[in-house]
């Protein structure tokens, strides 16, 4: 059965953090870490960043590297326009309490970032995703990636699964029913091993049970030593 859980609570802050934070397990090259997985702005310097990540991956990684970029690029030209506006990024409590039957209510989209550093800066992201909230409130997962600069590492695990594992908390708390999303051909074995077996290319998947597996994944992470 899964915890209820509050991210109002999970989630805190610090002088170096101010707003809402959640540290999540990462494995780098065999060896426990921890990121920290934020509530942000899409920001230009952050793109800037990426783009350094892709001329500093390996030939072997460039490709990938390269469609992380191209989703961020989008993403970022998307989401700063007028129809498609971030919102309550940085004030979880608002985002809560916005109600989604509200007769003026618009689509909400909110990102939330990964980063291993101290502080929770966008411009330093190492993941990224992108999360719509419906008029029916169910929740969108529009996007979910490392960042090109990740794929120098020999080895890393952790980042997306974090960010998604974090997007199920926060739809919990929303009193979302149901996590939409539509896979990548190279995504699929991902989400399967981490929401669910068996993924298709456009999936309705039960926040709550996903909410379990994930917990599953991330503890088996954390246990590495």
């Amino acid at each position: 059965m899964v915890t209820e859980k509050k991210i109002s609570t999970n989630w805190g802050s610090d002088p170096q953090n101010p707003g809402y934070c959640l540290t999540t397990p990462l494995r780098v090259v065999e060896r426990p870490s921890e990121q920290k997985i934020f509530l942000a702005t899409l920001s230009y310097e952050m793109i800037e960043a990426w783009e350094s990540g892709v001329k500093a991956a390996s030939l072997k990684a460039k490709p990938t590297a390269e469609q992380a970029l191209l989703y961020a690029k989008a993403s970022y030209l998307r989401y700063s326009s007028a129809v498609f506006r971030q919102s309550a990024t940085d004030d979880w409590l608002k985002l809560l309490s916005t109600r989604t039957d509200s007769l003026d209510y618009i689509e909400q989209t909110f990102v939330l970032a990964a980063n291993s550093g101290s502080k929770c800066d966008i411009n330093h992201a190492t993941g990224l995703c992108l999360v719509r909230r419906s008029w029916a409130n169910n929740l969108f997962l529009d996007y979910a990636a490392r960042g090109p600069q990740t794929f120098s590492l020999n080895r890393i695990i952790g980042i997306a699964e974090g960010l998604v594992y974090c997007v199920l908390l926060m739809g919990l708390e929303l009193k979302c029913k149901y996590l939409y999303l539509e896979p990548s051909r190279e995504a699929v074995g991902f989400y399967s091993r981490l929401l669910r077996p068996r993924i298709g290319d456009l999936e309705k998947i039960p926040i709550r049970a996903a909410l379990t597996r994930a917990e599953s994944v991330l503890e088996g992470i954390r246990q590495v030593t």
